[in-house]
């Protein structure tokens, strides 16, 4: 739970600031800048600057705003990639209201991934599917469920189209226009659609940036999912706003090799990284002292912990078991966010030891008590996700 305290309002982005704003802003001023070291694999870099991201996605959207009419929502199934990023700006330079989709998992289960997708596809009503060519075929199926999905369409097939189309101006939007929908994880009902406005999510970037106390000399490393709120706004969003680098590894290379994460938050003199609490759990049980050989990570003066229960004892072990490389304790800040709020809504101060309580289980249980109890081994040890933001 968040802990009650009197905290500042935010500064929140000026009004005539939009999405697009922070890359288009960025391709005018330092149209060579890398905003974005893209790590596909884990390893090899594929470096993105803010000039040639945006005249992708500039290109992209001449042929997106064919397909639709301003304010319409844009369906985006694509693993963490160019792909993604390249079509995420396209929709919104289009007019349009991005809605990112999970990929399936593995291309073994693509149908039974999609019928488990028809439902935000018909509570969305995008008339256009955005996808990866393993996907594409399959994905045509969605077609005779979900009446409003007129075209479904590969990134490259995007790509050749936009060859011919010409130089395309940004649509202008307005900061209380949609700028995304984002759908609940759905693990307690059916997803849900939050509507998501370029002004709802400026200010609450601004947010983030102010209670991580982000500074010109952040670099931000990340495995999250784009698909995902905590990758794709406080990642992606968030590294463009504060305009500091942001290294990207898709979710594949972690779990394949967890080792990864932490040696690119070592090659890129990482600051700031972000992982659910299992994420801490692998890594200090699973990895060997050989996986860890050479690594520093005492440029890390942050590691975000969210998106799942935080656990006392992972955050007590990850530290014990890098400490010796570098890791600070007063560096682990636990958070709590969620769609409907954005995404943040509470995380730890900067540069303090998470802060655990231990309470009475039997009378939580019981009683739906929190009552503080000391040398108890029974005890359930909480831990605090900091004051709202």
């Amino acid at each position: 739970a968040a802990e009650s305290a009197a905290v500042p309002l935010t500064t929140v982005a000026p009004p005539d600031r939009t999405v697009s704003d922070l890359l288009r802003t960025l391709a005018r001023e330092v149209p060579d800048r890398v905003v974005i070291h893209l790590l596909a694999d884990g390893e090899t870099t594929h470096e993105i600057t803010a000039g040639g991201l945006y005249s992708a996605a500039s290109a992209l959207a001449a042929v997106v705003s064919r397909e639709i009419e301003p304010g319409q929502p844009v369906a985006i199934m694509l693993p963490t990639g160019r792909a993604f990023l390249d079509s995420f700006f396209a929709v919104l330079f289009a007019g349009g209201v991005p809605v990112p989709l999970a990929p399936p998992a593995r291309l073994s289960q693509i149908e039974d991934h999609l019928r488990r997708q028809v439902s935000i596809l018909e509570s969305c009503q995008a008339p256009l599917l955005i996808t990866s060519p393993e996907i594409e075929r399959a994905a045509r199926l969605a077609r005779l469920h979900v009446e409003t999905l007129e075209r479904v369409a590969t990134v490259d097939a995007l790509r050749r189209e936009a060859r011919s189309a010409g130089d395309f101006e940004p649509v202008a939007v307005t900061p209380g226009a949609l700028a995304l929908l984002q759908y609940t994880s759905g693990s307690t009902g059916d997803p849900k659609g939050v509507m998501l406005t370029h002004a709802n999510l400026l200010a609450n970037v601004a947010a983030i940036a102010e209670r991580l106390e982000t500074a010109p000399g952040d670099v931000y490393v990340s495995w999250l999912p784009l698909y995902h709120d905590m990758g794709l706004i406080g990642g992606v969003l968030h590294a463009l706003h504060c305009r500091i680098p942001l290294v990207l590894l898709p979710p594949q290379a972690f779990l394949a090799r967890p080792v990864r994460w932490l040696r690119a938050i070592d090659r890129f003199g990482g600051t700031m990284t972000v992982a659910p609490n299992f994420a801490y759990e692998i890594c200090r049980r699973r990895l060997t002292d050989e996986d860890l050989e050479g690594l520093d990570l005492s440029r890390l003066r942050l590691t975000l912990n969210g998106a799942e229960v935080v656990s006392a004892a992972t955050i007590e072990g990850f530290t014990a078991r890098f400490e010796p490389y570098g890791y600070r304790a007063d560096a682990m800040a636990p958070c709590y966010g969620l769609a409907e709020n954005t995404l943040a809504v509470s995380c730890a101060r900067m540069g303090r030891r998470p802060t655990v309580d231990a309470i009475d289980r039997d009378l939580l249980q019981r009683e739906e008590r929190a009552v503080p109890v000391t040398g108890r081994e029974d005890a359930l040890r909480l831990v605090g996700c900091g004051p709202l933001m």
